[in-house]
């Protein structure tokens, strides 16, 4: 079966290490704006794992240098270093001769989110079954068209303007086309969900300037519960959002921590986006 993520990700090689992407999926194209991070940051991610030995990634941080455009894109992969265990890799998308993200990539072999020792275990909250999908009735972006995300309750009081459980979200995220999910789905989702400040009541677009992930276990599974929390945004210009993800065995899969600018005002029709 043909993914919509893996298709978003397929990319042409065209030199030693060099590859292209004629262009982007407008699925993770925010209100015909911006790219989402998560997507950009999983096009670096696969194009370093294209030339690499191993299989997934271990840690990847990702500097959004200007922003990603719908046009061609090309990423350059340069190897630092490569062994049998891991690899490590510098990866620049390049638009119309500008660096637009550049990331730091390592690569390996995760191990099985079951036999990890779980000493962070998931908040006991509902499951994403248990949730109504709230995207199917409104959807702010094209994003719900290809993404699954689930407000736990207690953590979308900012939906309805109470912002009185602070600077923090915890969401279940899928893809909807069931896509199992292994460290790539993992690398997109931390920057897949609502900014942080949202639950703060300031809402806009709050571009990411650098984003962290380390993978810890081959996550099992097609559901990741993800908790945000983050620094308030009240002082500007920047805050920061640390991210727990949880596979549905319970295990704590991975984490990232980004920072990003105060929330821009989108324009005229008062959607917002990440």
């Amino acid at each position: 079966m043909s993914f919509r993520f893996d298709s978003a990700l397929e990319l042409e090689q065209v030199g030693e290490h060099r590859f292209v992407r004629a262009t982007l999926d407008n699925a993770w194209n925010i209100n015909d704006v911006f790219y989402n991070g998560g997507y950009v940051h999983a096009l670096t991610a696969a194009a370093a794992l294209q030339v690499a030995e191993q299989p997934d990634i271990v840690s990847i941080a990702t500097s959004f240098a200007n922003p990603v455009l719908p046009a061609p894109a090309e990423f350059e992969v340069d190897v630092l270093s490569a062994g049998r265990t891991v690899t490590s890799s510098r990866v620049s998308l390049l638009q119309e001769g500008k660096p637009r993200a550049v990331s730091l990539v390592t690569t390996g072999r995760l191990p099985s989110s079951v036999t990890l020792d779980n000493r962070h275990p998931m908040p006991d909250v509902p499951h994403a079954e248990e949730i109504p999908d709230a995207q199917r009735k409104s959807r702010s972006s094209s994003m719900g068209d290809v993404m699954d995300l689930r407000l736990v309750p207690g953590y979308d009081g900012w939906t309805r303007k109470d912002y009185s459980a602070g600077a923090q979200l915890m969401m279940w995220i899928r893809f909807r086309d069931d896509r199992p999910l292994d460290s790539l789905s993992v690398t997109a989702f931390s920057d897949m969900g609502p900014p942080i400040a949202f639950a703060q009541g300031n809402m806009g677009w709050a571009p990411t300037l650098q984003l962290h992930v380390g993978n810890f276990a081959a996550p099992t599974g097609k559901w990741l519960l993800m908790h945000a929390t983050g620094s308030p945004y009240g002082g500007g210009p920047f805050g920061n959002e640390d991210v727990d993800l949880w596979d549905e065995t319970g295990a704590l899969v991975g984490r990232a921590r980004q920072v990003a600018l105060l929330p821009r005002q989108r324009a005229t029709d008062g959607r917002t986006g990440h």
